[in-house]
């Protein structure tokens, strides 16, 4: 599974029977979720039993009452107070008589929200190894537009074998466009770049970021990526517990194409197209004052080394797509 809307759940009752109530306990009982109920008597032809397409209300269980006959349900989630909370529900279950609630209580409606939507798009990107720029305004390739502003040490180089692209000594890349929302909370995302460390260290070198780590200064509230030999070496996420090592340290001193993507419900590291490291994971990415900072994270931890070109998108990207990728983007000097 992953967070990308609508997702349905279909069940049947297995025989027709008279429906008075239906209760849902979603995943996240403290945010609303947006959703649609349906009712069928042959699975075939269905008709809405209650329409929460625009529901404001969070609550644990949601209570929809009416009165029908039916074999079958439907669920289809549409929608979430924020933004990439995934379709899932701890229980649903169907009444045939209605009863007393305890206490019928109603929560405020909320007026956060609904969470933005993955566009499917690549959010930003920079190829280096491909023509010569000009540092002093760097175009941002991606759909958000604007242009990278160069902060301290960072140029354009030929290393030894012949690859063209950005030099790291101290210093990053800013983008002067603000990091949108829907890659906000548990948004998805991908981030792929082709670099060469020279010397991977134990701290530092990070390589993207994209977070304000003090906004909620909590464990999975910031992500960014790295390159070292640290437990949080290819992700970090403010808590030991969360930040994800490269299983397999990419060699020092040569290029690599390394990927990170997230869908919601598994964080993926690929390198050179390997699946490299996986876990499950659920952010609350804190992106509102952030920026989207190349070579460095939002306190330094620069990195030091070359970058030939890096990408982002607001969606998780497939092993295969990342091959196509890959392959597209690798600098003409290491092609085969």
């Amino acid at each position: 599974g992953d967070n990308s809307f609508p997702q349905t759940l279909e069940i049947d009752l297995g025989s027709v029977q008279k429906i008075s109530r239906v209760m849902t306990q979603f995943e996240f009982a403290s945010y609303y979720y947006q959703y649609l109920l349906e009712y069928s008597a042959n699975g075939k032809k269905w008709a809405v039993y209650a329409d929460r397409s625009d529901n404001r209300v969070s609550g644990s269980p949601m209570i929809d009452d009416k009165e029908e006959e039916a074999r079958y349900l439907r669920l289809k989630v549409l929608g979430t107070e924020k933004t990439g909370l995934y379709a899932a529900v701890w229980n649903i279950k169907a009444y045939g008589s209605a009863f007393d609630i305890p206490l019928g209580l109603v929560n405020k409606a909320s007026e956060a929200g609904p969470g933005a939507e993955s566009k499917r798009e690549m959010l930003l990107g920079f190829d280096i190894s491909k023509k010569s720029e000009n540092l002093s305004s760097l175009p941002n390739q991606g759909t958000l537009g604007g242009n990278f502003t160069l902060r301290g040490e960072v140029s354009v180089s030929m290393d030894d074998l012949g690859v063209q692209a950005l030099e790291f000594t101290r210093g990053s890349l800013v983008l002067d466009v603000p990091v949108p929302q829907q890659l906000a909370w548990n948004g998805s995302f991908s981030v792929a770049t082709w670099v060469r460390n020279p010397e991977a260290g134990r701290e530092g070198d990070c390589l993207f970021s994209w977070c304000d780590r003090h906004a909620l200064r909590l464990a999975n509230s910031y992500n960014a990526l790295f390159y070292n030999r640290s437990g949080h070496g290819a992700m970090a996420h403010l808590d030991g517990h969360f930040d994800m090592r490269y299983r397999s340290l990419p060699a020092e001193n040569e290029w690599h194409h390394i990927v990170v993507t997230f869908d919601g419900v598994l964080e993926k590291m690929y390198v050179n197209g390997v699946l490299d490291n996986v876990q499950s994971m659920t952010l609350a990415s804190a992106v509102d004052r952030a920026r989207f900072i190349v070579g460095a994270s939002d306190v330094g931890e620069n990195f030091s080394g070359y970058m030939a070109s890096l990408r982002m998108y607001d969606y998780a990207l497939s092993q295969k797509e990342l091959g196509k990728l890959m392959k597209k983007t690798r600098p003409e000097n290491l092609k085969k």
